[in-house]
């Protein structure tokens, strides 16, 4: 399956925070957070729908140069709550946005996914072999 794109997901414990630090130079902050590319802190930030396979709220942060990342908060005690009480704030998942035949081949080759759910890009499957606490991979139908 080759993924038309892929979009980086980082999971926090507060979404207004993140973006508030994303839009921050990483020097004057000292945080971990997606750095902004090429020192532009030029932003567009998007509040998308839920993840239902990760039970989180989501946000899409862009950046002036066009790199885009989804910014992911718990909204349940869901997956996302358990990689986050885990591994801390980080990335934490992959969205693969492909075509509408992907899981079907996915299935094929042997790889398992989850029935498809709602999610911050569209109808989305996690791969079943992703874990408890991630890392996560989505297959998107970006149709």
């Amino acid at each position: 399956m080759r993924p038309t794109r892929v979009l980086r997901a980082w999971a926090t414990v507060d979404l207004d925070r993140t973006i508030r630090d994303v839009a921050t130079p990483r020097e004057a902050t000292g945080n971990p957070t997606p750095a902004p590319p090429s020192g532009g802190v030029s932003l567009t930030v998007e509040t998308l729908p839920d993840d239902a396979a990760l039970g989180a709220r989501a946000r899409s942060v862009t950046f002036a140069d066009g790199t885009a990342v989804v910014v992911l908060e718990p909204a349940t005690e869901g997956p996302l709550a358990a990689a986050l009480a885990k591994h801390g704030e980080d990335w934490v998942a992959s969205y693969l946005l492909a075509d509408a035949g992907a899981p079907r081949r996915l299935r094929r080759a042997g790889i398992p996914l989850t029935p498809e759910a709602g999610g911050p890009l569209g109808p989305q499957r996690l791969l079943a072999g992703s874990g408890r606490t991630g890392p996560f991979v989505l297959v998107v139908r970006a149709d």
